[in-house]
């Protein structure tokens, strides 16, 4: 759980805010489509107050997923799962910066620390072509873009993407699509990848997990 925690980033766009997951050492970070909008400013921070400027490079909203690049130093990246082994009843973790900085600003306390809350994966659906887990873990909007990972070995099997609301409040319904939905985003803009200038938006219709 540890290493997980050094390997997200508190995003703070223009409208929202979120959780990045680091997934590759050069400085790659995966997040919701949802939460950095257009993209017109995106700013990472890590847990030591360490602030980056972050630039969008590629965009899959059929999958909710957006990948950022910026210059984060020597940051380790997450252990990437193989979402294939996943079953019903796994104990899985979330690790994200819940409701923002509005909970460091509510409890006065300085820096962003990222939090982790579990659950288990409570069904395996599919959406729009890509496979999605249901899980009860209790997560805030802070939570979008985080990665969920097996309790077991740590490794990240999807990112947290949504959660079912009510007039009443939480559901305890979240969903996460797979990270080989993310895999497919990567292998994409890879051969590409010097080109961080570039966005590349996927059609809404195009099939992969």
């Amino acid at each position: 759980t540890a290493d997980v925690t050094q390997s997200i980033v508190l995003l703070d766009t223009d409208t929202s805010q979120g959780t990045g997951t680091i997934i590759h050492p050069d400085g790659y970070v995966l997040t919701n489509a949802h939460v950095i909008d257009d993209g017109s400013r995106v700013e990472g921070s890590m847990a030591n107050g360490t602030r980056y400027a972050l630039k969008l490079v590629a965009v899959d909203k059929t999958a909710d997923l957006a990948l950022l690049w910026g210059d984060i130093g020597p940051n380790p990246p997450v252990t990437l799962g193989d979402p294939a082994t996943v079953r019903i009843g796994d104990e899985i973790g979330v690790a994200g910066y819940p409701l923002g900085t509005a909970l460091a600003d509510d409890l006065q306390i300085h820096g962003n620390t990222p939090s982790v809350t579990k659950g288990i994966i409570s069904a395996i659906r599919s959406k729009n072509g890509h496979t999605r887990f249901q899980f009860d873990a209790e997560i805030t909007s802070g939570y979008s873009g985080g990665p969920v990972f097996l309790a077991k070995t740590g490794e990240v099997i999807g990112i947290a993407t949504s959660e079912i609301l009510t007039d009443s409040g939480s559901t305890g319904i979240c969903f996460a699509v797979s990270i080989n939905s993310a895999r497919a985003l990567w292998a994409r803009i890879l051969p590409r990848a010097a080109e961080r200038d570039v966005v590349e938006f996927w059609r809404a219709d195009s099939p992969h997990r």
